[in-house]
């Protein structure tokens, strides 16, 4: 008759193939399903009675199966060949009471003559997760576990392609917006130079515009002053011929100025009411002069 052994290696081969995972029955028992509990605990020998010493052994719970080393083995492997072994598919849990300071508790396998396992351990809470995880376990099968152990393999897979996908598609969006941002940033600061670029030039002409405003009315003033002075030694007739040779030679210029403001009128859309006030003031005394003549 096959083993529990020989029946979970074989569906472990059928779940491998209806799963997609590689490896044969033994990697996928060995290396694939967990363990589900392991630690030190105290036997009596497996034969049924009461008597005997107690035995320090160090026990792993793995694929509903109970099996007792005399050492811990050793990280991240698993010993295949135990010191003893005891199927929980049919058995039964129940507490002992305690013993001393210590908390029994009893491991039945009712298929089988002779296989009751008293155990015990010093804290209450350990005692009743065994007693917990025990009860758990021994509705399960070999191939039960095969079979769950291959669903969450593939399942993790999945998950953990799905969580790539995702971070590189996170990582992806936050470069663009990062991009996004460093253009924006990049226009901003473009804009805010050359908006002072363009103050610190309109400031330049305003200065040298009030600098030579100020400059024209010095020179005017002086030349006004030395030509009231020049105009008191000319004779009446002298001083009517001067007039009208000044007035003419104004009209000229006023002429001019006014073709010249015409001309720049387009440059500084801004001064527009201060052209039409200059062009009127020209035009009253051109008119006067007409007059005049």
């Amino acid at each position: 008759m096959a083993s529990e052994f020989s029946k979970g290696a074989e569906f472990g081969k059928k779940a491998e193939k209806f799963f997609g995972l590689g490896g044969g029955a033994a990697e996928l028992a060995d290396g694939f399903l967990q363990v589900q509990r392991e630690g030190w605990m105290h036997k009596k020998p497996l034969a049924g009675s009461k008597a005997g010493a107690w035995q320090k052994r160090y026990f792993i719970l793995k694929d509903s199966f109970l099996l007792w080393y005399d050492a811990k083995p050793q990280q991240g492997t698993f010993n295949w060949k135990p010191k003893g072994v005891l199927p929980l598919g049919g058995a039964s849990v129940f507490p002992m009471g305690k013993e001393g300071s210590d908390f029994v508790f009893e491991v039945t396998h009712l298929g089988a003559e002779h296989a009751s396992l008293h155990l015990k351990v010093e804290d209450k809470a350990d005692a009743d997760d065994w007693i917990r995880v025990l009860n758990e376990c021994r509705k399960a099968t070999y191939a039960n576990a095969v079979v769950g152990s291959a669903q969450l393999a593939r399942i993790k897979s999945v998950g953990t392609k799905m969580e790539k996908d995702m971070q590189e598609a996170l990582e992806k969006i936050q470069l663009q917006a990062a991009e996004i941002e460093a253009a924006r940033e990049l226009k901003f600061k473009t804009m805010m130079e050359h908006m002072e670029e363009q103050r610190k030039h309109d400031l330049e002409v305003n200065t040298k515009l009030f600098e030579t405003s100020k400059l024209k009315d010095q020179i005017s003033e002086a030349e006004r002053k030395a030509e009231e002075q020049r105009l008191a030694k000319l004779t009446e007739a002298q001083l009517r011929a001067e007039i009208e040779s000044r007035l003419a030679t104004a009209k000229q210029q006023v002429i001019e100025l006014a073709a010249s403001l015409r001309e720049r009128q387009d440059q500084y859309p801004a001064l527009a009411q201060n052209f039409d006030s200059a062009f009127t003031k020209i035009e009253k005394f051109l008119a006067n002069a007409n007059t005049n003549e």
